[in-house]
């Protein structure tokens, strides 16, 4: 069993991608509709794709908030029209069009080591795929990607609940990349590890371990 789950929401092309072989025994896709009888136990971090059954999640958010408060990380990556994560302001969709989005970093974290803004923003030349909206983070959250009017596009939550709490506007840290080759491949494979060093970091900071 991997350390990290990625909930399905019977989307096929989320099937498709977790599936391959670069994600064998480093996450398990368990079914959205499990989680009221399947146990968390086992896992340090819990990854929720952009497109997501938000009306369950609203209705199960307190799975949520307890897997958060032992200590552990919750990724989303959903645009959120419902309030089911701990401290989470609703997506605002952004007045531009897709061609004039521009993301930069507003403070530098490993889970973008060696990755080029210019990655995030174009994709085989064309931008609007990175991002399609905006968030407003808590008040002592840290943002660590903004768009090019100052607007919050991901941010790291430390406060809100005991856990982590990583969070974007729709920006799909996983699947973005695909098979384009770019720097923006990196993003993955060190989101994974960020997360079992932040739950390790948390863990003793905590007390927990």
């Amino acid at each position: 069993m991997a350390k990290i789950a990625v909930l399905y929401s019977g989307v096929i092309f989320q099937d498709i991608e977790f599936s391959k072989e670069k994600y064998n025994n480093i996450i398990d896709l368990i079914p959205i509709y499990d989680l009221p009888t399947l146990s968390l136990d086992s896992y340090i971090g819990l990854i929720v794709p952009r497109i997501a059954d938000e009306e369950f999640l609203f209705r199960e958010k307190e799975i949520i908030k307890d897997f958060l408060n032992q200590g552990k990380i919750v990724c989303s990556f959903v645009q959120n029209f419902r309030s089911w994560l701990p401290g989470n302001t609703l997506w605002k969709k952004t007045d531009l069009n897709l061609k004039d989005h521009r993301v930069t970093f507003k403070k530098k974290h490993p889970i973008f080591t060696g990755v080029d803004e210019y990655d995030l923003n174009f994709k085989e030349g064309v931008a609007g795929f990175f991002y399609r909206g905006t968030i407003e983070p808590p008040s002592e959250a840290e943002v660590i990607i903004e768009d090019h009017r100052g607007y919050t596009v991901m941010y790291i939550d430390h406060h809100s609940t005991k856990g982590t709490i990583l969070s974007t506007a729709g920006a799909d840290l996983l699947g973005y990349a695909g098979s384009t080759p770019s720097t923006a491949q990196n993003i993955g494979p060190q989101l994974f590890k960020w997360i079992e060093d932040e739950y390790e970091e948390i863990q003793k900071k905590r007390g927990f371990m």
